[in-house]
């Protein structure tokens, strides 16, 4: 078992971990145990190994139970973090690593006993348990970290409104106020991103503008957005008059969880020139 990882990251980690990081842990771990299990199929030197056999084959097997337990309720908290998150799942897999500890603890144990081979002794101490303490205390701990807004751990689209941009091209003048330039009409453009780590579904793009004798509104479908990816969405030109000044809101409508609600729409007051 010389090649058994330590337990993943911490809780106080977890809150900073992306998906990837995450996974890519857990994977490690799991494959160290699934290939310490391996070993079992092993024909054993003597009988005298028996006894070390069935302490190794269970703390393996509650290692993984609890690798298992643990990150699957992880990833589902994270899922759903407004949710309470699965708390006796994390509690019995914090568990079962402490049994797998507590009987490798034996195992070692057993090996002192000179009746075992010599080339069986050089196991290692392991402890797969990520944190002493209250278990329950310990879970609510991790459920926390794993639905912290800070992190990238769950499967969230991040649908946002990157920039609205005006044709003609608006300026800012000294006053800081933006200006568009002198016309009788505006086009507007916004460009819809995907920051998040899952596909986004169909949304809604809707501009207003008011200012003008009577609001205008507009909306435009959003197509699902890969992680990463953005589009430009053109609208139809809106009628403006020299002098006045406009206020152009562009925002989302979606129908799905978003990673951050906050930059789904962009406000921007500006003015038309004049001669």
């Amino acid at each position: 078992p010389a090649g058994v990882a330590a337990s993943g990251p911490a809780s106080a980690r977890l809150s900073t971990n992306s998906r990837v990081e995450f996974t890519t842990a857990v994977d490690r771990v799991t494959s160290d145990l699934d290939e310490a299990v391996a070993i079992l199929e092993e024909e054993p030197p003597n009988k005298a190994v028996f006894p070390v056999r069935a302490l190794y084959r269970e703390a393996v097997v509650a290692w993984r139970q609890g690798v298992t337990l643990l990150s699957e309720s992880l990833l589902s908290a994270a899922d759903d973090p407004s949710s309470g998150g699965p708390i006796d799942q994390v509690v019995l897999g914090l568990s079962m690593l402490r049994v797998g500890d507590s009987v490798w603890a034996q195992l070692l144990e057993e090996l002192e006993g000179d009746d075992v081979p010599s080339p069986v002794r050089p196991f290692p101490a392991i402890t797969m348990s990520p944190s002493e303490g209250n278990a329950l205390a310990l879970a609510l701990q991790w459920l926390q970290a794993a639905q912290s807004e800070s992190n990238s751990l769950g499967l969230r689209p991040g649908i946002m409104v990157a920039s609205v941009v005006a044709d003609p091209e608006w300026q800012i003048d000294a006053a800081d106020q933006v200006v568009v330039p002198v016309t009788d009409g505006v086009t507007f453009s916004v460009v819809v991103g995907n920051a998040g780590n899952i596909d986004t579904l169909e949304a809604v793009l809707r501009l207003t503008v008011v200012g003008g004798p009577e609001p205008v509104e507009q909306e435009l479908t959003v197509d699902p957005l890969e992680p990463g990816r953005q589009v430009t969405l053109v609208f139809d030109p809106v009628d403006v008059e020299p002098g006045a000044v406009y206020q152009v809101r562009a925002w989302l409508i979606a129908d799905f969880p978003d990673a951050d609600a906050t930059d789904n729409e962009i406000v921007v007051q500006f003015r038309v020139g004049e001669d």
